[in-house]
């Protein structure tokens, strides 16, 4: 009886030539989608993973919600220097850093771009920002703290030639039209954002952007990692006594390395799309590029 069936199956298919050898191909072609289907989503994964063991499970996020205003406003919510001050007296913490964002006009020669503009503060805060991204000097030097008008390039600005070609260490940029010095090119970090971003000193932002107080991220640095949960609701606990809002009613976001990492897989799964709000999303990344402007 097997014999009849096998000869039945070798009959058809010669008979069918085609169809058959058709049907074979959209099965081998449907197992090899789904192998590396499977192999992508694990990739995915590892980089994930790989992103976050850089960044260390010593750290929480603190950012600004969104949609806190009146329906339909999608309002932003501002952290300020007097929310830093509050979670700097926390118990258990070790370093704390605030930073901020600008998007502004840049323009070196003829060329004229858009770009991410980043505020980094002084001192041991900039070194904590410096560990959270992983930004290591490829050419020049870092930013000191006694520097005003100086800038660092991440490394898609230079390597994309994002504002023109042979741009370098020294020259000079205009960042909404006040004059910087580039003093330093960072080596790749493997963030979009931050390797197409422009560095200066966050004081200097401020003047030049007429933002005197806000703060857009803030990254917290534990002493004790097994008490980070507990540091993180303490957190919680204090701005919201702070700003004067209710359990569940904030209008801030505390994140620890759980909570990120699982908001990144969620978004894979959901969407199998890797762009991730490990952080929150700083505006427009994609930079562009009007050569001959004026």
């Amino acid at each position: 009886m097997l014999r009849d069936y096998f000869g039945l199956a070798f009959s058809t298919l010669s008979h069918r030539k085609l169809r058959s050898w058709l049907t074979m191909v959209g099965i081998f072609i449907g197992i090899a989608a789904v192998v590396a289907l499977i192999s992508l989503g694990k990739g995915f994964e590892e980089a994930i993973n790989r992103e976050f063991e850089k960044i260390g499970t010593d750290k929480l996020i603190i950012l600004p919600k969104t949609g806190v205003g009146a329906p339909g406003t999608n309002a932003v919510a501002e952290l300020t220097e007097d929310d830093l001050d509050v979670i700097k007296r926390v118990s258990g913490i070790e370093n704390t850093a605030g930073f901020v964002f600008a998007n502004s006009k840049v323009e070196f020669q003829d060329n004229i771009g858009f770009f991410f503009i980043i505020g980094l503060p002084k001192g041991d805060e900039r070194d904590l920002v410096a560990e959270l991204q992983s930004l290591n000097i490829r050419e020049g030097r870092n930013l000191r703290d006694n520097d005003r008008f100086s800038a660092l390039l991440g490394s898609s600005v230079v390597d994309k030639e994002l504002i023109g070609k042979n741009i370098n260490v020294r020259d000079k940029i205009k960042i909404n039209s006040r004059e910087f010095t580039i003093v330093g090119i960072l080596e790749k970090t493997g963030d979009p954002g931050w390797d197409g971003s422009i560095q200066i000193p966050k004081e200097t932002l401020r003047e030049v952007f007429n933002e005197p107080d806000k703060i857009d991220e803030i990254v917290v640095k534990v002493a004790d990692v097994e008490n980070i949960n507990v540091i993180a609701d303490k957190i919680k606990s204090d701005l919201r006594r702070f700003r004067d809002v209710k359990k569940d009613e904030e209008d801030f976001d505390v994140q620890t390395p759980e909570q990120l990492l699982g908001s990144c897989r969620g978004n894979w799964n959901s969407k199998h799309n890797v762009h991730c709000r490990c952080r929150k999303d700083k505006g427009d990344w994609n930079n562009e590029k009007h050569r001959g402007a004026e």
